[in-house]
């Protein structure tokens, strides 16, 4: 330690703006009056730009550590007395020593220092935090790879039975088919198909996929984050020099300028937006708050396929149904963007990357243990396929995601009636060339059930007839459509039917001419939006209270009502 007072190093030539008046004030050197500038310790120099601070002032205040044993001894050997200090390290040779938080927080935050044989610093706050962070996510990186890889593993028997198409949903996977130009053509049909393709080998791999997506999204999460916190650090550590050169900025730019800026303010009638960058969605300045292919709130023959309305349940928001709405309707999307408008455009990436979260599987009908174990697979044998009354099975439907529906909407009730009503041809599907799947008329024979119970084919889907009334709490009927089905007045139509249809994936309920109609078109269920491949046909509820049925002639005011007719 004693070779630091042996010599002192070259004088530094840097200007500064506060000059030092005398030695206390260089600290770790000595002023030069002829100079006028500090002459600094060996070991030390005068603070580099990205200290602005002590740079302006001109004072030695950047210590340069030359290994760990070094930081040990003039910190902590030599410094008994400094107990909140367990450890000293140099991480980056050439700047201050790594000591903690609580020594960091010494000297106003700018760092604990010593001056026993020629002295040393500890890091200040915005130097330890970087270095912290940045330990905390090369650690991340190195490491987390491990548990999801287990956790892919012991997923790889499960599976998701398709209710949902998810094609159009924000996800990292759909974001990079639409940057290389294939994004997904889909139109709502994926949930009914037969023929095993990469559809099918992702929904078998569904939960193992979701894990390894969910740790790719965590990497780039962190990562983003810490080019985000740089950006801000380097912000904050430049602050004090752009104000500074902010002020001569504005009066050059004045004094050259002035009368050009004048005109166009006085053009846009007094409204000084001489770049014209209002809003992000028509050709402005940080471009759409919108992310292309991603946004599901589709209009015309979509929204009845995997767009419209989406029920939102209040543990669990949209998770269960997958992504439903624009970026700026989130929270994060929300700082970024406000009614079109772009508030704050570096922040864009991390709410992408929260609007693109994983979404889990909406359930574990698929893959090894749906087909071999809960015979709840799309390509299920037909007369081994699950038919309901199993608690463990219907647990790993996960309907525990999607607690509320859509019954109370009365406006997405009417559209459901008058789209079902209308031929294919009258409702065009939203853009260009789109279509939506096309109206069966064939209705198969499928054979019977082993119990014996007959099994018809409407498309991919299977519709078993138990010849039975349905009972809320053995079939988990939610409380909306069970109220309906013991009145015989169905959800969709407000009309009476002697036949019922449960749909296996959600237990909701319709008429069976309304089921039919929906089977037909492969549409999902339009209470909670989830497609189901098995329909269970029973008989209406034998206790149904005359003073609850809708009447004829009240229903014909219902429809006149809605401008609509049957």
């Amino acid at each position: 330690a004693s070779a630091f007072n042996e010599t002192k190093a070259e004088e530094e030539f840097i200007p500064s703006i506060f000059n030092p008046v005398d030695d206390a004030k260089c600290r770790h050197g000595t002023y030069d009056t002829v100079t006028n500038h500090c002459t600094c310790n060996q070991g030390w120099s005068t603070a580099g730009i990205t200290d602005t601070v002590d740079f302006l002032e001109g004072v030695c205040e950047q210590f340069h550590c030359k290994d760990d044993d070094q930081c040990h001894l003039l910190l902590i050997s030599m410094n008994p007395s400094a107990t909140f200090i367990t450890s000293a390290t140099c991480p980056v040779k050439g700047w201050n020593c790594y000591c903690g938080w609580e020594a960091a927080f010494k000297g106003n935050c700018h760092g604990y220092e010593t001056f026993n044989e020629g002295g040393a610093e500890c890091m200040g706050i915005m130097y330890t935090a970087s270095l912290f962070f940045s330990g905390f996510i090369l650690n991340w990186i190195r490491t987390t790879w491990l548990p999801f890889l287990l956790g892919a593993l012991v997923l790889l028997p499960f599976g998701r039975k398709r209710a949902l198409c998810d094609h159009h949903y924000p996800s990292l996977w759909n974001a990079v088919r639409t940057i290389f130009g294939l994004a997904p053509q889909c139109r709502g049909d994926c949930t009914t198909m037969t023929e095993y393709s990469i559809d099918f080998l992702k929904d078998d791999l569904a939960w193992s996929l979701y894990v390894i997506e969910l740790g790719a999204w965590s990497y780039i999460f962190l990562i983003s984050v810490y080019v985000f916190a740089l950006f801000l650090w380097s912000c904050v550590l430049w602050l004090i020099v752009c104000v500074i050169l902010l002020f001569f900025a504005i009066a050059g730019l004045c004094m050259a300028g002035g009368e050009g800026c004048g005109t166009c303010c006085d053009s846009a009638g007094g409204d000084c937006n001489c770049f014209n960058c209002d809003e992000c969605g028509n050709g402005g300045c940080f471009g759409d708050c919108y992310i292309p292919g991603t946004h599901v709130g589709s209009t015309g023959v979509d929204s009845f396929y995997y767009g419209g309305q989406f029920p939102y349940d209040p543990y669990w928001g949209h998770s269960g149904y997958g992504r439903a709405g624009r970026m700026s309707d989130g929270c994060c999307g929300g700082c970024c963007c406000r009614n079109g408008k772009c508030n704050i455009p570096f922040c864009l990436p991390i709410a992408y990357l929260f609007y693109v979260f994983p979404v889990m599987p909406e359930n574990m009908w698929g893959g090894f243990v749906g087909r071999c174990v809960f015979k709840t697979h799309s390509l299920t044998p037909t007369a081994d396929m699950y038919q309901g009354g199993s608690a463990v099975i219907d647990f790993f439907a996960m309907r525990w995601l999607r607690h509320t529906d859509l019954h109370g909407m009365e406006a997405w009730r009417v559209q459901v009636r008058n789209f079902l009503d209308s031929p294919e041809q009258v409702t065009p599907a939203a853009g260009a060339g789109s279509q939506a799947p096309s109206i069966s008329t064939d209705v198969a024979n499928l054979g019977t059930t082993p119990e014996g119970h007959q099994i018809q084919g409407i498309r991919n889907i299977r519709v078993v007839t138990v010849e039975r009334e349905f009972d809320q709490r053995a079939d988990k009927i939610p409380e909306s459509v069970f109220q309906d089905y013991q009145k015989n007045k169905c959800w969709i139509c407000y009309s009476e039917n002697d036949e019922w249809d449960m749909w296996l994936s959600c237990n909701h309920l319709y008429c069976k001419d309304c089921s039919t109609k929906m089977l037909k078109r492969s549409m999902p269920c339009p209470l909670c939006r989830v497609a189901s491949t098995t329909v269970l046909r029973g008989k209406k509820a034998s206790d149904v209270s005359t003073s609850s049925v809708v009447s004829a002639q009240e229903q014909q005011a219902l429809l006149h009502n809605h401008g609509g007719s049957r």
